[in-house]
């Protein structure tokens, strides 16, 4: 065994310890993204139900004081129905 050899293998394993714990940082970092992905999209969904619920509701209620109002428009002029 040489003098230089040592460092070599010295230098190896250090590389090889310092890869493994860039792939452990990376695997954590995919985790934290893939964890804050999902709740972004579980947040996402509700509030769009919730938008769409509120939208339809205005639809609804806008539709059903139109209708009266026209009824009451026709019912007023004699229009029969």
């Amino acid at each position: 065994m040489s003098v230089i050899s040592l460092p070599r293998q010295r230098l190896e394993k250090t590389r090889g310890s310092f890869s493994a714990e860039v792939s452990q940082l990376l695997a954590g970092f995919r985790q934290q993204a893939i964890k804050q992905l999902t709740i972004y999209t579980v947040w996402l969904t509700i509030t769009t139900i919730c938008v769409f619920s509120k939208l339809l509701t205005f639809c609804i209620f806008f539709t059903k004081a139109n209708s009266a109002a026209l009824i009451a428009v026709w019912r007023e002029t004699g229009m029969r129905l």
